[in-house]
């Protein structure tokens, strides 16, 4: 019998360690296959709580979160979604609008918002006002031929 392999042996049930993972090979009933309990993750960060993973998305930008974390895998996308992580939001004009206003939408907690270089702040300022109760603070900065620069405090 090749070491390697592990032949069932009727009722007999042994346990062989598998010496790359450390994990255990169990015969009989499992026939052989390594038990999900003793697998190790792949991903260090599934081993983290949610809370974790939420401060340190806080360290990204708000592109960032957008553009390259939700995209990594379900639990990224639905902890990116978190109101915690868009109380505060930074956007310059290479953000799309479409974008933004979906990023209002879903900012319930928002109290902090500041716009560079952009001109849509029509829209923007209507959907904050019907989005965003919990606004404090709004700082506009439009490049132009006067450079335009307003903070507004509720």
């Amino acid at each position: 019998m090749d070491e390697g392999n592990v032949a069932s042996s009727g009722s007999t049930s042994r346990k062989r360690s598998r010496s790359s993972e450390g994990s255990e090979w169990k015969e009989g009933k499992e026939g052989g296959i390594p038990c999900k309990r003793f697998f190790r993750p792949l991903d260090p960060f599934s081993a983290l709580p949610n809370e974790v993973m939420v401060h340190i998305f806080s360290y990204l930008t708000h592109e960032e979160l957008y553009k390259i974390a939700r995209c990594v895998c379900k639990r990224w996308y639905l902890l990116v979604s978190s109101p915690v992580l868009w109380k505060r939001i930074t956007v310059k004009q290479n953000v799309p609008s479409s974008v933004l206003l979906k990023w209002l939408e879903n900012s319930p907690l928002l109290k902090e918002l500041s716009l560079t270089g952009r001109g849509d702040i029509d829209f923007v300022t209507n959907k904050v006002s019907r989005c965003c109760k919990r606004l404090e603070s709004l700082k506009i900065e439009n490049p132009g031929p006067n450079k335009l620069v307003r903070s507004v405090g509720y």
